[in-house]
């Protein structure tokens, strides 16, 4: 389950980069790839052929609070986040409505934070550490 969403995570910021314009940090190799063996075979798993560091959350976004009636990128990237982490019915429109508001409620009541439906520091921080425990394949 946690492989899935993780897989379902890295495909949405990957294919997502182009429509956000940001939010994604790619670390390069810090060796060569060891060369293939004869006939193209791999000497090593096709899964560790690149390390990537993949994020939709951007650090500016996390210093915005957003309410009922934002809108724009750092709405969109809220969006996304509650759609891949919490499988939140939402559309990536940008606009802060009645939808977001309550997958929001919903969020800050799972972990126990101040219920008010503001994406405020705190919330921010609870889903950027929701994140990273689904990227590391843990429990969030």
């Amino acid at each position: 389950m946690a492989r899935h969403v993780v897989r379902a995570l890295a495909a949405l910021v990957l294919t997502s980069a182009s429509l956000l314009g940001g939010g994604i940090a790619v670390a390069a190799p810090t060796t060569a790839p060891p060369p293939d063996g004869p006939l193209g075979t791999p000497l090593r798993p096709l899964s560790r052929a690149g390390q990537a560091e993949v994020s939709f959350i951007s650090d500016g976004c996390t210093r915005t609070v957003l309410r009922y009636g934002s809108r724009g990128q750092c709405v969109t990237q809220l969006q996304m986040t509650l759609y891949v982490l919490y499988s939140e019915p939402l559309k990536f429109d940008g606009s802060y409505g009645p939808a977001t508001t309550a997958a929001v409620y919903r969020v800050q009541a799972r972990y126990g934070l101040t219920y008010d439906g503001i994406c405020g520091p705190q919330t921010w921080a609870k889903l950027v550490w929701a994140h990273n425990q689904a990227r590391n394949g843990l429990p969030y």
